[in-house]
């Protein structure tokens, strides 16, 4: 289980100007059809239902897969200029 109580799969992947993350859980699944707008008027001063808006905002590919057994999301954002720690197109990846 992660710092937010998700329990599932991690991955993690940057090199090449890329970051790759992925995550898996074994929830009962999302309704990405039933999403409410956290940027209307009803909904701006809750405190939540804001997570996929922001992937979609700050990521350059946000894929959601939601399934029977789970969901699993998929992140990528291209980087510019080097990566973390100055190793031009090294790579690191963190599997929990």
């Amino acid at each position: 289980m992660d710092a937010l109580g998700i329990s599932g799969k991690h991955r993690g992947l940057v090199g090449n100007h890329l970051s790759d993350a992925r995550s898996r859980d074994q929830g009962k699944g999302i309704d990405l059809g039933n999403i409410p707008n956290p940027l209307a008027p009803e909904n701006l001063l809750k405190t939540s239902g804001r997570g996929i808006f922001l992937m979609r905002s700050f990521m350059d590919v946000v894929e959601i897969r939601p399934s029977q057994t789970g969901t699993e999301v998929k992140l990528i954002k291209h980087v510019r200029g080097p990566s973390a720690g100055g190793k031009e197109g090294s790579q690191r990846e963190h599997e929990t």
